[in-house]
């Protein structure tokens, strides 16, 4: 490979979390970067929820409801690699879905300023 050849891969990245259930019991979760596709699901998620200034500016964020439920649910696996459900995650405490929505902001590389991409993104048939 040349010095001006960059290299790809299609293996995924993943984060092992660990998720304490009710009766105290630990689940092995994997945390895993989603797809091209997927991106662009969560992207166009973002589009419909962007509010515009009177200059049809994006201003931020009508609301932020199906956010993280929407991208933890393409990328929150369970030991049998068997996806976590939005209506799961939806009952999952505040701080819990924070955080691993922040995990899988990383393994996918969706940076903090998503929104402002939303307008220069490809669509999600991609």
């Amino acid at each position: 490979m040349g010095s001006d050849t960059q290299r790809f891969t299609l293996v995924r990245k993943e984060k092992k979390v660990e998720l304490e259930k009710l009766d105290g019991a630990i689940a092995e979760l994997i945390v895993r970067e989603i797809t091209g596709k997927g991106r662009g699901i969560y992207m166009s998620l973002i589009a419909s929820k962007v509010r515009l200034g009177p200059d049809g500016k994006p201003t931020g964020l009508k609301d932020m409801s199906g956010l993280h439920s929407k991208l933890l649910e393409m990328s929150l696996f369970d030991e049998n690699d068997k996806a976590i459900s939005a209506k799961e995650i939806a009952e999952y405490p505040a701080a819990t879905t924070m955080g691993l929505f922040a995990i899988a902001k990383e393994v996918s590389g969706l940076n903090e300023d998503a929104e402002e991409e939303v307008g220069n993104d490809s669509p999600a048939s991609d």
